[in-house]
C-alpha cells in the first residue's frame, strides 16, 4: 500500500446496514474511484457473500462505472 499512496488515496471504509455490505474505497488522483465491496449473507445454506468490485471513472464530465462480480 506505501507504494501506491503517490497514485491513490484510501477513503474511511463503509459499512452498509441496510444491504449488509464492507465496502473498502480507494480514489486514485485522476478522481477515479475503485470500490471493494463485500455483501454478507446470513442463511442455513451457508454460502458466501457477493464480492464486487465497482470502478467509477470520471473523465471531461463523464462517469463510466464498471462492475466486476467475482
Amino acid at each position: 500500500w506505501k507504494r501506491l499512496t503517490k497514485y491513490a488515496k484510501k477513503i474511511e471504509p463503509r459499512n452498509d446496514k441496510k444491504y449488509r455490505e464492507h465496502i473498502d474505497r480507494t480514489r486514485l488522483k485522476d478522481k477515479t474511484e475503485i470500490n471493494f465491496r463485500q455483501k454478507s449473507k446470513s442463511g442455513s445454506q451457508g454460502k458466501s457473500g457477493d464480492e464486487t468490485i465497482d470502478i467509477k471513472f470520471n473523465s471531461k464530465g463523464e462517469k463510466t462505472i464498471w462492475k466486476i462480480h467475482y
